[in-house]
């Protein structure tokens, strides 16, 4: 009976000790915490050096990228914002808080028909959920939304990787995407 309770410690331990060899998650990412540690102290510039950071580390990291547009979200920093939750929707196609996000972006950026969009997928993916209830609730504001210069050929971070029939080209030449397209 000894032998066995030592042979199950034993493999727990190695069992934990690939898990932490591996790192798991965010949590060993030293960039992603001091990012999160620089965005409660109000220091949103120094949050997105250290999140970018993090995220070249684990670039397939889905709270990393979310988190990184949020900063971008409340700096407004909208296309930074777009480009973030589009990459976290290309990993993850359903993840109804990326869609939500991303309808809030376009909300503020006054396109309101993207922003339906999106609110109408929340409420499609979950509609008895809370971001259904709260995309409902943020829907009538849409309608009234005249987009902002520019709102029509915002990039959508790469949702999809069609180009906007617009042709229309960004500071460094390289063509926009619409979240249409997706």
């Amino acid at each position: 009976m000894k032998m066995l309770n030592f042979r199950v410690l034993i493999l727990m331990f190695l069992f934990v000790s690939a898990l932490f060899a591996q790192g798991c998650g965010c949590g060993n990412n030293r960039h992603y915490i001091k990012g999160r540690e620089l965005y409660r102290d109000k220091d949103l510039a120094g949050a997105i050096e250290e999140l970018k950071l993090a995220h070249k580390q684990q670039p397939k990291n889905a709270e990393i990228m979310s988190f990184i547009g949020k900063v971008y979200f409340e700096n407004k920093d909208y296309d930074g914002a777009l480009e973030m939750y589009g990459k976290e929707l290309q990993l993850v196609p359903g993840d109804i808080q990326a869609h939500f996000n991303i309808a809030k972006v376009y909300k503020e950026k006054g396109d309101g028909a993207l922003a339906l969009e999106h609110f109408n997928k929340v409420v499609e993916i979950n509609p008895r959920g809370k971001l259904a209830g709260e995309a409902q609730k943020l829907i009538p504001e849409c309608s009234n939304l005249k987009p902002r210069p520019g709102a029509a050929d915002a990039a959508d971070g790469g949702t999809n990787g069609t180009q906007a029939s617009s042709g229309s080209q960004n500071k460094q030449g390289q063509s926009k995407k619409k979240a249409t397209d997706f």
